[in-house]
């Protein structure tokens, strides 16, 4: 488990409002989780740093991007995440 106060954390990819990522970040939150909500556009996922969640910038093509956020939920969490959750993605047609 997670911190020293037993609380567990999950880290999302693609919380942009309106989508599954953003759904599944307002609910874990609601059950006392900490949420690591993360999008591509910091201004799409402002209204859940509002409710309380860490937000972070990350495009999971980069792999700067993706360096920076593990390297800070693992500082944030002693080095352990419980749950990762990848709603993040794009397609071509």
């Amino acid at each position: 488990m997670s911190q020293g106060s037993g609380q567990k954390s999950v880290l999302i990819t693609g919380c942009s409002a309106g989508g599954i990522g953003d759904a599944l970040a307002q609910s874990f939150h609601r059950r006392g989780l900490r949420v690591f909500a993360t999008a591509r556009d910091l201004s799409k996922i402002q209204h859940l740093k509002e409710m309380g969640m860490e937000v972070l910038k990350l495009d999971v093509t980069d792999v700067g991007s993706l360096k920076s956020v593990l390297e800070h939920v693992q500082a944030s969490t002693e080095g352990t995440l419980d749950i990762l959750v990848n709603s993040a993605g794009g397609g071509k047609y």
